[in-house]
Formats: structure tokens, C-alpha cells, sequence
């Protein structure tokens, strides 16, 4: 996994990450109690559908964080080597079977306390699997009209309504 060592904003809408590798084991002792400092970085999305509703998925039992909570889909760490772009795609086709009609846009960077990560949010237009995938990491997958979120949404959800309503403005122009 990546280690964030500083951002920094350019003041025009766009952002430097410097990151290390580093090994995940620094940041599992958290869970524990133990705080090693290490902040990886992580990618998210927003996934419109065809018909305008995002994907949400219900975190599966099995899960580190947020287990049982709603969020949007996918998320994932970034890993060496895979641009944040790549990343995001693959965790899409890997956790929903969705593919993406259109190229993932940055939209923004955030930090989730609760996990202690930073991450790069996406938007993403997404066509439906021909058979729906179901995997360990989300217990359920739904297709939810914007505003009607399901409960309990995870804090980063949460933290990123204001793009989705951002996007949401954007499209009905």
C-alpha cells in the first residue's frame, strides 16, 4: 500500500499527493489501538447509473471498517505502481461487475478519520453486469435514487454528499 506523506493544493482545483510505499501491517495495528502514523490513500466513486440512481453498497460482515454500513461503490486502496484511475476501475468491475461507460473523473481528495485515509473521489457513468456479482465485501448492492439513502451511511459517505449533489447540479444543466 501507499503511506500519504503531505498534499498539497495548487489553488486552482488541483492537487500533489506524495506518497511511499509502505506495508499494510502499519496500518492494521490501528484496529488495535495503536496509531503508527501511516495514512494510506484510497480511491471512491460516485456511480451514476444509466437511469440516473448511484451505486450503494452495504458493507459485508467480513469487512475492517465500516461493516454493516452503507456507502457508495466501489472503494479500495491504492496500491504501488496503479494509477488511481486504474484503481477505481478495477475495484468497480471487482466489487459490483459494473464496467464504466466513460473514464472516472477526480472530483476531489478527502480524508476519512475513521479509517484514517486519505482518498482520491471519483465520478463515474456505469452500465450494469448481464449477471449481478455478489462478493464478500459487500453484503448488498442497490441502485438508489440521489437523496434516498439508505441507513446507516458510513461518516465518508456521508462526507461526500456535497459532491454528489455537486455532480448531480452539474448534469441537470
Amino acid at each position: 500500500m501507499l503511506h500519504v506523506l503531505g498534499t498539497s493544493r495548487n489553488g486552482h482545483g488541483g492537487v500533489t499527493i506524495h506518497c511511499v510505499p509502505t506495508s499494510y501491517r502499519f496500518h492494521a495495528v490501528a484496529r488495535e489501538g495503536l496509531d503508527t502514523g501511516v495514512r494510506p490513500i484510497g480511491v471512491k466513486a460516485v456511480c451514476f447509473t444509466p437511469t440516473g440512481q448511484i451505486l450503494m453498497a452495504q458493507r459485508g460482515p467480513e469487512t475492517l471498517n465500516y461493516a454493516g454500513m452503507w456507502e457508495f461503490a466501489p472503494a479500495g486502496t491504492l496500491e504501488p505502481g496503479v494509477s488511481p484511475a486504474d484503481m477505481i476501475l478495477r475495484e468497480l468491475q471487482e466489487e459490483t461487475g459494473w464496467t464504466a461507460s466513460a473514464p472516472p473523473v477526480a472530483r476531489a481528495l478527502a480524508f476519512d478519520p475513521v479509517v484514517r485515509s486519505w482518498e482520491v473521489l471519483y465520478v463515474i457513468d456505469v452500465l450494469p453486469p448481464a449477471v449481478p456479482l455478489q462478493t464478500w465485501e459487500c453484503s448488498e448492492l442497490r441502485q438508489v435514487n440521489p437523496g434516498e439513502w439508505p441507513e446507516p451511511l458510513a461518516p465518508v459517505a456521508a462526507q461526500m454528499l456535497p459532491i454528489v449533489e455537486a455532480e448531480r447540479r452539474v448534469r441537470a444543466r
